[in-house]
């Protein structure tokens, strides 16, 4: 989904865990599918923020290398 705002709803009832992240960290569900939603969560909560964002940065990587154009 490019430019949207991915949003959602659940009962307040009995809610297990909730994170606000940013765009790019949100990444490491979509596009890269590295993950869905509630295996987000667990990551953050097992391992911490860092270790979403390396992870996203490792799928970003291939996606970021294109040849370098001489200068003119």
């Amino acid at each position: 989904m490019r430019g949207g705002t991915v949003t959602g709803s659940r009962s307040l009832h009995d809610p297990h865990s909730v994170a606000l992240l940013s765009k790019g960290a949100g990444r490491i569900v979509s596009p890269y599918g590295l993950t869905d939603w509630p295996g987000a969560l667990e990551l953050l909560g097992t391992n911490g923020p860092a270790d979403s964002i390396r992870r996203v940065r490792q799928a970003e990587a291939p996606h970021l290398r294109r040849p370098r154009c001489p200068n003119p």
